[in-house]
């Protein structure tokens, strides 16, 4: 996972705050669409959150 407000990257799937900037994770993510949506018709799709 990565930081949407800081960019720390390769952080555990698990972790609720970034060890970086303290950002409360589960907030930032819930309007990230996540690994497997389609787009377009299903033309594109997300692979990495």
């Amino acid at each position: 996972m990565r930081c949407l407000n800081c960019h720390l990257d390769k952080i555990p799937d698990n972790t609720e705050y970034c060890t970086r900037c303290d950002v409360h994770l589960p907030i930032l993510l819930r309007d990230v669409l996540s690994p497997g949506t389609g787009l377009r018709e299903d033309t594109y799709e997300i692979e990495y959150a």
